[in-house]
């Protein structure tokens, strides 16, 4: 977290991805990025969200879309389609510009996940109106 007695009294600069990368003056103040090998290591289905792309991990296109369509499996021709309009890769190391990530199923509660993540991350769940 950047205090606020980092930051003048105004501000000209940019704050994103939810305070994990700030900029000021043109220069870069923070820039926190996720730590994917703790999610691998407990065997989490994720997707991580850049400056500018979501990437998704190829072996997980299939986790991905039981939980988005409620558990039923993608055919063939769903998951060819999703790998021609997402940015696949095959895996999720040396990403240089990953903020956040987007978890689909975890062992872990949120408070667990969140733990392992240490300090600095925040696992939030998103609420439905």
């Amino acid at each position: 977290m950047v205090e606020e007695s980092q930051l003048p009294g105004t501000f000209e600069g940019i704050i994103c991805a939810a305070g994990a990368y700030v900029e000021y003056q043109g220069k870069v103040i923070k820039a926190l990025k996720m730590p994917v090998e703790k999610l691998d290591r407990e065997h989490i289905v994720y997707s991580v969200q850049c400056t500018d792309h979501i990437l998704y991990m190829k072996n997980h296109l299939q986790e991905i879309g039981n939980a988005s369509l409620s558990g039923r499996e993608l055919t063939a021709e769903q998951i060819e389609m999703l790998e021609k309009a997402l940015k696949i890769v095959e895996d999720y190391q040396n990403i240089p510009d990953g903020e956040k990530v987007m978890y689909y199923n975890s062992k872990l509660s949120p408070e667990q996940l969140e733990e392992r993540l240490g300090p600095d991350y925040h696992v939030t769940l998103p609420r439905i109106m």
